[in-house]
């Protein structure tokens, strides 16, 4: 994901599309299968204008297998603060469940 050359006006934070996923446990594959846990990291950026502060992780909504389980307790700091064009690093952990074979899942992160 490219960020704007120049703030947006007032507050706003972006998040990339990509993220990062470590499975840990399970198999040992680099697949998430059910039951098996990763840690998703992903980056925010303040695309506005102003230090943003407090920046947190405030919601986790699995779309697409609803039974999966956020095991990180919400919210989760990112920064403490974030100013103009500053990015920081996010983290939280997910159990899988509902996946069937060769399946993608979907997440929803709010900051």
């Amino acid at each position: 994901m490219g960020w704007p050359a120049t703030p947006a006006p007032g507050p706003n934070l972006g998040i990339a599309s990509t993220v990062n996923v470590t499975v840990s446990g399970g198999d040992g594959d680099e697949f998430l299968d059910n039951c098996e846990s990763a840690d998703v990291q992903f980056n925010v950026e303040n695309t506005g204008t102003g230090t943003q502060t407090n920046v947190r992780l405030v919601a986790v909504t699995p779309l697409t297998h609803p039974s999966t389980v956020v095991n990180t307790t919400l919210p989760a700091p990112i920064a403490a603060s974030l100013s103009d064009c500053a990015s920081a690093n996010g983290t939280f952990n997910i159990t899988a469940a509902g996946l069937a074979l060769n399946d993608t899942t979907q997440l929803l992160i709010e900051v």
